[in-house]
């Protein structure tokens, strides 16, 4: 893999994990229905947003790139996840395989992923992603073109929303908790 594709994935693993814990910590997420269907529902939800976050880098990238960034980019997910949120995504094995590759859970979602990308209730988290990416390398600015853009195509944050994760977690898993 390209360095700058794994410091990418890397830079975006660490705004997520840092907003999932922020969210966490001071929303009103655990007062929710907390069962095995909506933590599955949770991790697939986190994961089309960073693939979402991703959208424009692995666009860039020739297709077995794309595959390996994937897995990849999903491989490091987990392994943050079972260090720090492990309790919010309660049942779901993040564990690599007995090789300390990746996992079945890493492939399953990959492919639930791309099986889904243009799905009605995937589409809107997947765009927030890259409407998030967007802001970050805008410097918490884009054009109205831009902007008019993504919310055609489903785009869960306001034109006022500035570049923040928190907000966008929330959206996608309070607000929208029945999407998927």
């Amino acid at each position: 893999m390209q360095k700058d594709t794994s410091e990418i994935i890397g830079e975006v693993l660490t705004k997520i994990i840092t907003s999932l814990t922020v969210m966490i910590k001071y929303s009103t997420i655990n007062k929710i229905k907390n069962n095995k269907i909506i933590r599955r529902k949770r991790y697939s939800q986190l994961v089309a947003l960073m693939f979402g976050f991703l959208m424009l880098h692995l666009q860039k990238l020739k297709d077995q790139e794309v595959t390996e960034a994937m897995q990849f980019s999903v491989h490091m997910l987990n392994e943050h996840l079972s260090k720090s949120h492990s309790d919010f995504f309660e049942g779901i094995d993040f564990r690599p395989n007995d090789q300390g590759g990746y996992s079945k859970l890493n492939s399953d979602i990959c492919k639930w992923y791309i099986d889904h990308f243009s799905n009605e209730s995937i589409k809107p988290i997947r765009v927030t992603g890259t409407h998030l990416f967007l802001l970050l390398v805008g410097k918490n600015s884009i054009s109205d073109q831009t902007y008019e853009n993504l919310k055609k195509d489903g785009s869960l944050l306001a034109r006022e929303a500035d570049y923040n994760m928190v907000h966008a977690l929330s959206e996608i898993f309070i607000k929208n908790e029945n999407t998927l």
